[in-house]
């Protein structure tokens, strides 16, 4: 009989060595780039003829205006030039420049101007301001990438997926296809123990929560793309590390799968399967995982030394099972005590330890008896009870149901209500705001307009003029105002944009650029997911949860 994790671990290896391929061409692509850039630089620094230069303007995103002597300009004629701005010296001029992504300027300083030679009379990328900044940083970020990406191929090898390993005591982990018996290929339907639901539901939450983050870090790549690359590259690698280990914990969640048979017991997921035989268990305890982190709280806070404000970490309990060197060899939460098959598996251990069910070295220290849990120890228990006593615990289990149910019904309808706040107060203007862009997008008039001024400020915007069509104010000029934003540094004075407006108010048009039409709906269902997620994940978790056992 098989368990079925050959084929699941195939997927595994599949995907370990697609991961294992992905870095290698990340870093390949890095290491490519990273030379060129070294070449490049060197050539301009080593190479490229140097003039002196002086910065007279900042304003600009992507170019740099710069004062240098006239000679410069008649021997590089491809130099762009600003217009209407005189020189402050005389035999001087002005031009403009590629400005550095990454600068350490300020105005009216000194700079060293590089112009390439071979560049030709046409060629406007040769022409560099050299800034040590400018220079350094993407230098330094494309080395500490290719570092970052070395360390991850160096961990991925270490990654134990799509393995399948059985436990020797003189030998350790050891491939299972070298052992004539398989443990845990006998399990039956009932001796099978999966992950508690409350991990379950705690990963969709979760998993939700970093779409929509994945969403909106995408978003902001797009966006800042052409103005941060580097920053762009480390937001999409971070947000893409999480995705992954998020997958992770939420692949093994749902595809876990602890089986046991009379050979021993076997914890298996999509990624990996270990087989522990029963011989090879020394302890199996109930163990409070925080207890150190406890006592050392503790001591800080009997000696003084605890920060105001900290909290006690709580109590976190898992049975653990041991070998006799100490080695761990299976972990289960001790949410899973609820499980009938785990009162089967901590039988089947106790009796091959030969340890009595209160035993402390079966049940751990701190550890309390669950035996009551065990739906063959609690039928043994009524059965021994007599009918007076029968009665007044089914009085009492009646008793405590009721109390239980409308305790439930209570959080439910706070919660309800709490929701009913939110959603108006976060719903109702994304609905507004997304009907208000979907008019604009498809429903509303469009109109020719020129850009006849970009104001200064912290981001640059755009003030265009165009004439309305089939309106009473038809042929006469509007001028509609637009938000800040650091792509719009790129749109030159005098260049066309299509404006959208309403018939009936021409003055609130908007710019057919999708910050402009879809910029409040998204911050709408943004700030509305973020207000009602969590209290969606508490009715869930919480109030949702399942009735214990009395």
């Amino acid at each position: 009989m098989t368990d079925g994790t050959a084929a699941a671990h195939r997927g595994a290896r599949l995907a370990h060595h697609l991961l294992r391929g992905l870095v290698i061409a990340m870093g390949l692509v890095t290491a490519l780039m990273l030379w060129h850039q070294v070449r490049a630089d060197h050539e301009a620094v080593t190479t490229w003829q140097r003039h002196d230069a002086r910065v007279e303007s900042l304003a600009d995103e992507r170019w740099l205006e710069l004062e240098v002597h006239e000679r410069v300009l008649q021997s590089h004629p491809a130099l762009r030039q600003p217009p209407h701005a005189a020189p402050n010296e005389p035999h001087h001029a002005r031009v403009l420049v590629p400005r550095p992504l990454h600068d350490w300027l300020l105005l009216r300083q000194q700079v060293t101007l590089a112009l390439d030679p071979a560049a030709g009379p046409s060629a406007e990328a040769g022409a560099r301001v050299l800034d040590p900044m400018s220079l350094a940083v993407p230098l330094v970020a494309k080395a500490l990438l290719l570092a970052l990406l070395a360390w991850a191929w160096r961990a991925l090898r270490h990654l134990p997926w799509g393995r399948d390993e059985t436990w020797l005591d003189d030998r350790g982990w050891t491939a299972t296809a070298e052992q004539a018996a398989r443990v845990g290929w006998a399990a039956q339907a009932e001796d099978v123990l999966n992950e508690p639901a409350e991990h379950r539901r705690g990963t969709r939450f979760w998993a939700g929560f970093f779409a929509l983050a994945t969403v909106a870090a995408l978003i902001g790549v797009m966006a800042g793309w052409d103005e941060a690359p580097i920053g762009s590259v480390a937001l999409l690698l971070g947000v893409t590390a999480l995705d992954l280990l998020l997958a992770h914990q939420f692949i093994t969640i749902r595809t876990r799968a602890v089986r046991f048979d009379g050979q021993g017991v076997a914890d298996g997921s999509w990624f990996q399967t270990r087989r522990v035989p029963w011989a090879a268990i020394a302890t199996f305890q109930r163990v409070n995982t925080n207890a150190e982190a406890q006592c050392r709280h503790d001591e800080r806070w009997r000696t003084g030394r605890s920060g105001t404000g900290t909290r006690r970490p709580s109590d976190q309990w898992r049975w653990i099972a041991r070998a006799a060197s100490g080695a761990e060899l299976l972990r289960l939460p001790a949410e899973a005590e609820r499980h009938s098959a785990f009162a089967r598996l901590r039988q089947r251990v106790q009796g091959r330890l030969g340890f009595g069910p209160t035993d402390q070295r079966f049940e751990g220290e701190g550890a309390h008896a669950t035996d009551e849990d065990d739906e063959t120890g609690e039928d043994m228990a009524e059965g021994s009870l007599d009918a007076a006593a029968q009665a007044e615990q089914q009085a009492q289990r009646a008793a405590w149901e009721r109390d239980w149910r409308q305790s439930q019904a209570r959080h439910r309808r706070l919660f309800d209500r709490i929701g009913l706040v939110l959603g108006a107060l976060f719903l109702v203007p994304a609905l507004w705001a997304t009907c208000n862009g979907v008019y604009y997008a498809f429903f509303a008039e469009r109109a020719e307009g020129t850009v006849i001024d970009k104001p200064a400020g912290r981001l640059p915007s755009l003030q265009v003029a165009f004439t309305p069509r089939g309106t009473a104010a038809a042929g006469e000029p509007v001028t509609v105002k637009s938000g800040g934003a650091a792509a719009y540094g790129r749109i030159a004075l005098g260049q066309k944009i299509t404006v959208l407006y309403s018939p009936e108010a021409p003055a609130r048009a908007r710019l057919d650029l999708f910050w402009e039409v879809w910029l409040w709906a998204v911050a709408g269902w943004f700030f509305a997911l973020v207000a009602i997620g969590p209290m969606w994940f508490i009715r869930t978790m919480i109030v949702r949860q399942e009735r214990p056992s009395v």
